[in-house]
Parts: C-alpha cells; sequence; structure tokens
C-alpha cells in the first residue's frame, strides 16, 4: 500500500456520496474524513489541517458556497478544494468564479449527475 498523500475531508449530506467519496480518497492514499453538514465541517476545519476537501453544494439547510467562504475568512487557502454537484453546468461555474474570486485553491468539479 503507498504512503498517505495527505488528508482529505468529504462534506456531503448523502451517505452513498460521502462513502463512496471516502473510498475513493482512501484508495489514492489520503487519510479521508467524512462529514454530512456544514456545522460539522465547520467545527472540524476549526481545529484539524486538510490538504483536500470534497464539498458539495447542496447542504440541506446550508449551501457549499457559505462553506467556501468560512475558508477563505478561516485562511485555509493551502486546502485544495474540489466541487462535487448534481447542479447544472452555469451553477457549477458560477462556484468555480466564487471560490477563484476567495483566492481558493479550485480543483476541479465532479459533476454526481454522470452516474453509470
Amino acid at each position: 500500500m503507498s504512503a498517505t498523500r495527505g488528508r482529505l475531508l468529504v462534506v456531503d449530506d448523502d451517505l452513498v456520496q460521502r462513502v463512496l467519496i471516502s473510498k475513493i480518497g482512501s484508495k489514492l492514499g489520503y487519510d479521508s474524513v467524512v462529514v454530512p453538514s456544514y456545522e460539522a465541517a465547520t467545527e472540524l476545519l476549526a481545529r484539524e489541517t486538510f490538504d483536500i476537501m470534497a464539498l458539495d453544494l447542496s447542504l440541506g439547510e446550508r449551501d457549499g458556497v457559505e462553506l467556501l467562504r468560512f475558508v477563505a475568512e478561516r485562511d485555509l487557502r493551502a486546502m485544495s478544494i474540489v466541487i462535487i454537484s448534481g447542479c447544472d453546468d452555469r451553477i457549477m461555474k458560477a462556484t468555480r468564479r466564487v471560490a477563484v474570486g476567495l483566492k481558493l485553491p479550485f480543483a476541479g468539479c465532479l459533476d454526481q449527475t454522470a452516474r453509470s
């Protein structure tokens, strides 16, 4: 087994998606931690560091853009961001612009609608 590449935080309110992305992260060598909500993510980010965050845009009452703002306010810019969403392309592009505007290291998007 390869050495750990870093820590991955998966923020998604869908259990199946959290588990799937965490398993993919682990296979890539990341130490994966999963949380189901904005609140759980902010509590964890206030006390722990991560190298990459996979973030669902739809988090129930809160949305992923709010978490991007939290990350920027806390100056957690060393953490790369991957957006996960079933939203349409226009919303994904707008979210990317927000992340770039907040000077967050944007690593890409995963489209949840592209399921087999």
